[in-house]
């Protein structure tokens, strides 16, 4: 007898269990949805953003060599500072923009 009440009592714990925890992953699924959709919007709206940052790059580039031009000086000295700048600032540029729309495509 003693047995049985375990074992009603061990199944009664088990289905109870069972379904909260189905309850609780369901929450949890909507909510971690929710904020991975939230990330990939604001994630969305950060790339939108940037789009124009090459072309910005390019004419700032532009006005100062016209500028150096204007004034007889040489970027020989500053040039290679100038490479080194922006080969890392492309490539973070581009590494960036991959995460980005490798996450945005797969939510």
């Amino acid at each position: 007898m003693l047995g049985r009440i375990v074992k009603c009592g061990w199944y009664f714990i088990t289905k109870t269990f069972n379904c909260w925890f189905s309850v609780c992953s369901q929450v949890i699924t909507v909510q971690v949805s929710s904020i991975c959709c939230s990330f990939a919007e604001r994630l969305d709206e950060i790339q939108r953003r940037h789009l124009s940052v090459v072309e910005t790059m390019a004419h700032g580039l532009m006005e100062m060599k016209e500028t150096a031009a204007a004034q007889q000086t040489s970027l020989y000295d500053v040039e290679s500072r100038i490479q080194y700048f922006l080969d890392r600032f492309y490539l973070m540029r581009i590494s960036i923009r991959l995460l980005i729309h490798q996450h945005c495509e797969s939510v």
